[in-house]
């Protein structure tokens, strides 16, 4: 596909980000460098130094045929018992694990500073196969043993969107280094944030506060935001995180905001291993949605409640779902490819802040391309490499402030999943930097349709350096549409904030 490259432009948002830096302005732009392992500030770990747990020396075999899964989870264990850092080391060739249908198996990585390592993805490294579908059960899992998401305390006043002081109600318990979660949920809030955009509260009906779902009565119902944070400073009932809020806490009458605590294991993460599912068994071209087999069988990776985590430099073949991440923040997920046979989905982002996905790459052309949903946060895709004609996927649930960053190859935004009842989409600031729109049809996107079901529903999304090849496509309902069919500078956004951001730290020291 051949893109007009054009002499690059500087496009108005970038300007008026620069401008509120010093203006103190809200910019147009959310700021999107908090995002990644250690919110990018440094690089990912250098493990050579950390205890190894070879897995051979727990009865695991490679390439004997046998199932590996109880030497493999007794290695996990051994290094869990140990005082520090741990590397779980796989030597070279085929593991076996999934020895049957049973759902409830999995294997786990359930406290920091552990790290999953092979010798390499490619030919003459480690693969881990998985034999025996297990229905919606993903095979390996790093979470805690237990989570507490208590109260600690209540925002006393409105906040507005990239504020990084809160003020909450006296008696909180919040202690400096402490994750949290800004936590509500409600109709009202939903009516505030969507603003001038008409919601219909019938149809998309989970935005109510009371509702009926299948003959069911619901109570409790309405917008749901789940925005972690990391408090670094407390000053009486005043609070500073580490990450800015990315979305505008307007006053609720009778409706709180609370910080509630979120658990996490931390310094997490799996390099340099060859995933492979077994999908491919199944004989069968995928249909979406045909049958569990079709689209939950094989599922490979869950970090849950992490924080400080990666995975790097690993390829994931022939699975139905490739990795699931929720409850977390900063993550990093850099040089991962997806490969073998199309699938359900790629990557899963639910109630999370600060994901990165860096240089990764779709061969297999997942149905469910480059995601993010439910109250996902600050999610960030950049330079992946999709499929011609793949489509990008937000699942509903009304995440927000997510970058598209330079993603070329697929693109297309129609297609995105979710029940019809827990829309919209994507909610505000939906961002798509240099994205390369790659098909060769035509496409009339109206983004905010509510009189019929649509598959792309963003609330007014920003398009800054689109680029759509041979295909023609029109927008309805957008909010930006700047620079159409050039290459903008900075040619990243998410590096040019990042970069922006860590010089403006060191000339304040």
């Amino acid at each position: 596909m051949v893109y007009q490259n054009t002499e690059a432009q500087i496009p108005p948002s970038w300007q008026n980000y620069l401008d509120a830096q010093t203006t103190g302005a809200q910019p147009i732009l959310p700021n999107f460098s908090f995002s990644g392992y250690r919110f990018s500030e440094e690089s990912l770990p250098d493990t050579s130094s950390w205890a190894v747990f070879d897995v051979t020396n727990y009865g695991a075999v490679a390439n004997d045929g046998n199932y590996d899964e109880v030497a493999i989870q007794s290695a996990i264990n051994a290094a869990q018992a140990s005082n520090g850092p741990a590397v779980v080391y796989f030597p070279s060739g085929r593991f076996r694990i999934s020895s049957d249908n049973d759902i409830t198996k999995s294997i786990q990585v359930n406290r920091s500073n552990i790290v999953l390592k092979g010798s390499g993805s490619g030919a003459g490294g480690t693969e881990i196969f998985s034999d025996k579908s297990r229905d919606r059960a993903w095979q390996f899992k790093f979470m805690p043993s237990t989570t507490n998401a208590s109260v600690l305390a209540t925002i006393a006043s409105p906040v507005l969107r990239n504020d990084y002081a809160i003020k909450v109600s006296p008696g909180h318990t919040l202690q400096v280094g402490q994750y949290v979660s800004v936590t509500h949920k409600s109709q009202e809030f939903a009516t505030a944030y969507y603003d001038n955009l008409f919601i219909p509260f019938d149809v998309w009906f989970r935005l109510k506060n009371n509702y009926s779902e299948k003959g069911v009565a619901k109570n409790g119902g309405g917008m749901s935001l789940f925005e972690n944070h990391l408090v670094t400073a407390i000053d009486g009932n005043v609070v500073t995180f580490k990450n800015p809020i990315q979305i505008d806490l307007p006053a609720i009458p009778g409706k709180s905001y609370t910080l509630r605590n979120l658990t996490t294991i931390d310094e997490v993460g799996v390099e340099d291993i060859r995933f492979t599912g077994n999908w491919p068994s199944v004989g069968e071209t995928f249909v979406h949605h045909k049958n569990k087999l079709h689209d939950y069988a094989w599922n490979a990776l869950q970090l849950s409640n992490v924080s400080n985590a990666w995975v790097k430099n690993c390829e994931f073949q022939d699975w139905s779902q490739v990795m699931s991440i929720a409850h977390s923040i900063a993550v990093t997920v850099q040089n991962v490819v997806i490969t073998g046979k199309k699938a359900h989905a790629s990557f899963v982002n639910k109630r999370s802040y600060g994901l990165l996905f860096k240089d990764c790459e779709d061969k297999a052309g997942m149905h469910h391309g480059p995601g993010v949903g439910y109250s996902g946060v600050n999610t960030v895709y950049l330079r992946y490499k999709m499929k011609n004609g793949q489509r990008i996927d937000s699942h509903s649930g009304s995440p927000y402030a997510t970058l598209l960053d330079d993603v070329r190859g697929g693109g297309v935004l129609s297609g995105n999943g979710g029940p019809h009842q827990s829309y919209p989409h994507h909610g505000r600031h939906f961002v798509f930097w240099n994205f390369k729109h790659s098909s060769n049809s035509t496409y009339n996107y109206d983004f905010w349709k509510t009189s019929s079901r649509s598959s792309h529903t963003f609330a007014e999304p920003y398009f800054i350096g689109l680029q759509s090849g041979s295909s023609t496509v029109n927008f309805t309902n957008e909010g930006l549409d700047e620079l159409r069919g050039q290459q903008v500078e900075p040619s990243s956004l998410f590096e040019a904030q990042l970069k922006l951001r860590l010089i403006t730290k060191v000339s304040k020291k």
